[in-house]
């Protein structure tokens, strides 16, 4: 404190010596700027000097301190704010007060000056410097560069805002609302207004309220620039205010005709009404006329709050086409602008097909445009189409916003602050007018664009404004507007162009810390400190260490109703998505390379969620979604969370897995099947224990049935498992990671293990056809290390790589393995595959083989017979399959194809059904066991009964015997002639 203090005290000093070393005989301008500070004493005789005045006078002194250390700026507004005044300095010398007023530091290439608290710079510096915030009443308090005049901040003066007006800025044919804040002791008294000097009252122009006083004016327009006073007479006493009020003379004039497109009988004797009204700032500098080409079409002319020339234009003999136009000419300092709207006429023969009050008669295939109805600029088109005019372009736009809009043309970054305050006047004051006009929707994003385009510095009051603004164009009450924007080839980037605004907007913002919340939008700027975590509507954004510099900001804006605003499309061309949880807008002014964004899921039901971003310049630069740098990282069924390698605006898209309208049946058909599967599979494996003992005797056949019974009893364990995966998906309000993962591992191990034992199937059928000898004992072995083995490897590899990912099975569904974020399916699918195409080829090969194989090798006919079976259910089995889980398949990649659902539904239920006739019904050799089994246990029991019986099986069983001994073809060629 003692050295800070003693840095007062120098400065101090210094301006003693500057005090004591002059006569006061001079003018003290010179002493606005001390910039070489001489910090030794002052001398006896200055001294001497200063003690010698005997008049009193007040000096203002600027001094400019530069230093390398903004900890001194600190330090010094701490000293003066603990340091008393006035300080003296001699005993005829005192500093009444010591000020911080500006300080300007480096920014960017290069300076930036800030005022103080209670201080301001004047207008013109705020202009000719630029200013990095609003003007407000006259000034600002940044600038971007340093003063060359010595302009610093000054003390604001105290300012009496006597009238409020409901906009910042006025604009040709507003209505003008004026009201005067009086003081306390005042407001009994009566008050009257002036305009010009001139007295008003209450007429069609003016409009006078009390309590509080308020003027209300008609219909602004040039004439009405001028000095507004009113004044309030109480008693003794008498209050009066007055301010300039100035309509802005920026806006072109605007034209409106009553119809620009019209359809008239040929011949009819009658004249065609038409109207061109102008409205303008200053209506005494326009005229206005009808052309008929180059020829003048004699009018009537009106004036009121608009110019307005009308003519009964008559229907001329020849039904040609006839267009006519109106002229407008406006009168300006340096010449005169021509503006020009036409109207087309068309004439038709016979009865019209198309007669209504609005859009007049026509025929069939005729277009007709009006104007718009009251308080709306622009016209609606519509074509006559089966007798009726059907509505096929509406430009009409809120008279309001069409004048705003027209301002936004000349819009400048002084004057941003006061223009969207009045555009969220407008927007809120007139909220359903807005909201149900996709016109007046287009207009606002387009005013939006060009304040986005203008922005230097926005503060929160003006971000306040436009969030507001927006809020409503994205409430419910639009949704049917939007839905006509997004459907017309026109206007579908209106929604694009609506967001890109938001975020450009965003760039300019002050870089103060703020909140702003609305019904529909929430706003926090704030400083990036990491690990950065935000929690907002729905959402939250994580951020871990950049190595970002340490006064980075960072600005998160959420959107609740976005879901009909922007439309779902995306880059992969994806039909049926739609937004599945807020829409979240971040922006830092630094490279982000990990960001983690969670969403809470809007329609929790059954579908792939993915991770996207709105992409503006895809299709075309209408913008769409794009998932380009971000992936699923976790799911839940309750939220998402996202990875992405960039910022701007974020959402998830849901695509259902399965069409809402179909599911209920689907889920009938899937699990009525798969238990008839089940079933189907537990009585094959029942006929294969009944009859082991007789259908093994040899090697060959030993091996197809154990074959057959491990793919019936691979697919029945993995049903199961299916059955129980989809119960614990539907248990509570989110899937239970370590149930569903072992569902899906075991599920994804035994359809692993059934395609495998197919591959075994067809490997032995190649070796007995190529006639390779192996034993019994290795082919066991083979058989169940690749049958489980492989099977096994792979799971356990899968779960190993995606499990750590959140990527193992998919949320929200049957525990089935993950495709769309880590693509595990893939594990299940290639190996699937190379058996399909393995087994394909092995059947050709033994087609080709036995064509070419003399017809004198034969074999016995209990191996023949296992060859035959086990070549029919290759060549059966595998294409069924196949076909089945390419389904499965089909189903992922087009979750809405209604045809292939259903399909791989009936095909999946069907496949135990398959295994049980083709793997052993159509085996001759177990029908034949069956039947003697059956015998055997019936002559048990009824030893008369069991004779005859017995003897009528025996002699089927002899019959079958005998016609198989006398078999003349080889084993290959018969296996050949019934594949063939």
């Amino acid at each position: 404190m003692a050295i800070q203090n003693l840095s007062l005290i120098t400065i101090l000093m210094v301006i003693c010596k500057i005090l004591g070393t002059e006569a006061f005989t001079e003018t003290p301008d010179y002493l606005s700027r001390v910039t070489n500070m001489d910090t030794s004493i002052p001398t006896e005789e200055s001294r001497q000097k200063c003690d010698a005045m005997e008049t009193e006078l007040d000096y203002a002194i600027d001094i400019e301190v530069t230093v390398s250390d903004i900890a001194v700026i600190n330090d010094l507004r701490n000293l003066l704010a603990t340091t008393s005044f006035p300080y003296p300095l001699t005993n005829t010398i005192e500093v009444t007060g010591v000020n911080l007023t500006t300080v300007c530091y480096p920014n960017g290439n290069g300076f930036q000056c800030r005022c103080e608290e209670r201080f301001a710079l004047s207008y013109d510096s705020c202009v000719l410097y630029t200013p990095c915030d609003d003007i407000i009443q006259g000034t600002c308090t940044c600038i971007n560069g340093i003063p060359s005049d010595g302009q610093f901040c000054e003390p604001q003066p105290p300012f009496l805002q006597a009238f409020t007006m409901n906009y910042d800025i006025i604009y040709p044919g507003t209505t003008l609302q004026l009201t005067c804040v009086v003081p306390v002791i005042m407001q009994m008294g009566t008050g009257s207004w002036f305009v010009n000097d001139m007295l008003v009252s209450n007429n069609t122009k003016y409009s006078i309220t009390n309590s509080p006083p308020t003027l209300t004016v008609q219909d602004m327009s040039g004439d009405d620039t001028g000095i507004y006073m009113f004044t309030m007479t109480q008693s003794t006493l008498t209050f009066t205010y007055e301010e300039f009020i100035w309509v802005t003379d920026v806006i072109p004039p605007i034209i409106q005709l009553n119809m620009l497109a019209t359809n008239v009988p040929c011949g009819a004797n009658e004249n065609i009404p038409l109207n061109c009204c102008v409205t303008y700032y200053l209506l005494k500098n326009v005229t206005a006329k009808w052309m008929d080409g180059s020829v003048e079409i004699p009018s009537v002319q009106t004036i009121t709050n608009m110019l307005c020339v009308s003519i009964a234009y008559p229907v001329p003999k020849q039904c040609n086409t006839k267009q006519l136009t109106c002229e407008v000419m406006v009168k300006k300092e340096s010449a005169t602008e021509i503006f020009t709207d036409d109207v087309t006429i068309t004439f038709f023969r016979g009865a019209p097909d198309c007669n209504d009050i609005t859009y007049g008669a026509g025929m069939n295939g005729n277009t007709s445009t009006v104007s718009s109805p009251a308080n709306f600029m622009g016209s609606s088109t519509a074509v006559c189409e089966n007798g009726n005019w059907t509505l096929v372009e509406d430009n009409c736009v809120f008279s309001l916003i069409k004048t705003l809009e027209l301002f936004s043309q000349s819009l400048s970054s002084a004057n941003v602050s006061s223009f969207v305050k009045d555009l969220r006047t407008i927007t809120t004051n007139f909220e359903s007018n807005i909201t149900q006009s996709s016109a007046t929707i287009s207009s606002i994003v387009n005013i939006l664009g060009k304040v986005a385009s203008v922005s230097q510095n926005i503060s929160k009051t003006s971000m306040q404004d436009v969030l507001e603004t927006v809020s409503i164009l994205v409430s419910p009450q639009a949704e049917n507007s939007w839905a006509g924007l997004n459907s017309n080839n026109e206007t579908q980037n209106t929604s694009s162009a609506l967001l890109e605004s938001i975020e450009n907007i965003t760039h300019s913002l002050s870089s103060n810390s703020f909140t702003i919340s609305t019904t529909n939008i929430e706003l926090i700027k704030t400083t990036l400190t990491f690990p950065f975590n935000e929690a907002m509507n729905s959402s939250k954004i994580f951020i871990p260490s950049q190595g970002l510099p340490s006064n980075t900001s960072i600005t998160t804006i959420v959107f609740t109703t976005l879901e009909f605003v922007l439309p779902a499309r995306t880059t992969g061309n994806t039909m049926n998505n739609s937004i599945n949880g807020v829409v979240m807008l971040a922006y830092v002014n630094e490279t982000i390379n990990n960001v983690l964004l969670t969403f809470d899921k809007t329609n929790k039901t059954k579908g792939n969620n993915q991770c996207v971003f709105w992409n503006f310049k895809v299709f075309n630069g209408i913008g769409g979604w794009d998932s380009t740098g971000c992936q699923l990282q976790s799911e839940t069924n309750d939220s998402v969370t996202c990875s992405c390698n960039h910022l701007t605006s974020f959402s998830i898209l849901m695509l259902p897995f399965v069409p809402e309208s179909i599911e209920v049946a689907l889920n009938y058909i899937t699990y009525i099947g798969v238990s008839i599967s089940m079933g189907c599979l537990v009585l094959c494996l029942i006929i294969e224990a009944f009859v082991w003992s007789v259908v093994t005797k040899n090697s060959t056949a030993h091996m197809r049935h154990v074959a057959i019974v491990n793919i019936a009893l691979s697919l029945l364990i993995a049903n199961i498992w299916f059955i129980i995966g989809a119960a614990v998906s539907d248990v509570g309000q989110s899937t239970p990671k370590n149930a569903c993962s072992a569902a899906t591992f075991f599920i994804h191990l035994f359809y692993l293990a059934l395609f495998f034992w197919m591959l075994i199937s067809a490997l032995f059928l190649f070796y007995r056809t190529m006639m390779i000898k192996m034993s019994k004992r290795t082919m066991m072995a083979i058989a169940f290390t690749v049958g489980y083995g492989a099977p096994l490897i792979i799971a356990i590899i899968t779960i190993a790589v995606t499990a750590p990912k959140n990527g193992y099975f998919r949320q929200g569904y049957a525990c089935w393995l993950n495709w769309y974020q880590t693509k595990a399916l893939l594990a299940f699918a290639i190996p699937a595959l190379i058996i399909i195409v393995v087994n394909l080829l092995i059947l050709i090969v033994i087609l080709v083989k036995l064509l070419m194989r003399s017809t004198g090798e034969d074999r016995q006919s209990e191996e023949k017979n296992a060859l035959l079976v086990i070549a029919r259910c290759v060549a059966v089995l595998t294409p069924i399959f196949g076909i089945t889980w390419g389904l499965g398949i089909g189903t992922m990649v087009e979750p809405t194809n209604l045809g292939i659902q259903i399909t791989f539904a009936v095909f999946n239920s069907l496949q135990g059904f398959f295994i049980l006739v083709f793997g052993t019904l159509l085996d001759s050799k177990v029908r034949s066991a069956v039947v003697g089994r059956f015998s055997f246990l019936n002559s048990l029991s009824s030893r008369t009964k069991s004779i005859s019986v017995g003897l009528s099986l025996s002699s089927l069983a002899e019959c079958i015997t005998r016609r198989t001994q006398s078999d003349k073809y080889s084993a290959e060629e018969h296996l050949m002639r019934q594949i063939k």
